[in-house]
């Protein structure tokens, strides 16, 4: 299957990424960054995907805690579509308190897209 490549150019609390198409799947990984201390963290895919697509994230705390970020659970499920996905940043703070995370992260995202 024949293989294309490009950027991403900075929107909302994407500051830039890259992405590979390969045949009808699509990979698209996306630097955030979030700034104010918000433990829920929105992000709307550059390009929307025919399905849900698999995301994973890595996460850096602004104050250099250690801290992650996962896929936001409401109501039992999980907050992504096809569209997009909300992410929880949490840190381990002072005296090993949680806290929401304000930051920087990477986030890669890959799925099947219409041709």
């Amino acid at each position: 299957a024949p293989t294309s490549t490009g950027t991403i150019a900075a929107n909302g609390n994407i500051s830039g990424g890259w992405w590979v198409k390969t045949g009808n799947i699509l990979r698209q990984c996306l630097k955030i960054t979030s700034i104010t201390v918000s433990g829920t963290i929105e992000i709307t895919f550059p390009t929307a995907y025919a399905d849900v697509p698999t995301v994973s994230a890595e996460w850096a705390d602004l104050d250099g805690n250690s801290a992650w970020a996962n896929v936001l659970t409401q109501n039992g499920a999980p907050v992504i579509s096809a569209t997009g996905v909300s992410l929880w940043a949490r840190a381990l703070g002072q005296g090993g308190a949680l806290a929401d995370s304000a930051g920087w992260g990477w986030v890669t995202v890959e799925g099947p897209v219409a041709d």
